[in-house]
């Protein structure tokens, strides 16, 4: 919630003043489509300025600029020009606490209806 409230201003400061179109974030992930890579690195110069100047934040050192054929990593997801993947550490999770949540039902420490929730 803190990230929602934090970065509105980002937001309305992308869609607004760099009038992004295609401006996507969930907590404190954010993916921005551009036309092309010069655009892109006005873009990301104008953020970074932003951030530091308003609200005395700074990206990190995963902030970079991707070409529409390698993809990106948002939310979980492999994203690329022409589909949708889970990433492998998203699924290498899910087996993991899959595992456990049916260890747990086996010896009786988790209920089933808690199991299917």
């Amino acid at each position: 919630m803190f990230a929602n409230i934090n970065l509105n201003e980002l937001d309305q400061y992308a869609k607004h003043e760099l009038k992004c179109k295609d401006y996507f974030r969930c907590m404190d992930d954010i993916v921005i489509l551009c036309e092309n890579k010069q655009s892109a690195q006005n873009t990301l110069n104008k953020i970074t300025v932003f951030l530091k100047e308003n609200l005395g934040l700074t990206l990190n050192s995963k902030t970079n600029i991707f070409k529409d054929i390698q993809g990106v990593n948002f939310c979980g997801y492999k994203i690329n020009e022409k589909r949708l993947k889970i990433r492998n550490t998203s699924k290498y999770r899910m087996k993991r606490k899959l595992r456990l949540y049916t260890k747990e039902l086996r010896v009786k420490l988790l209920s089933c209806k808690s199991f299917n929730r």
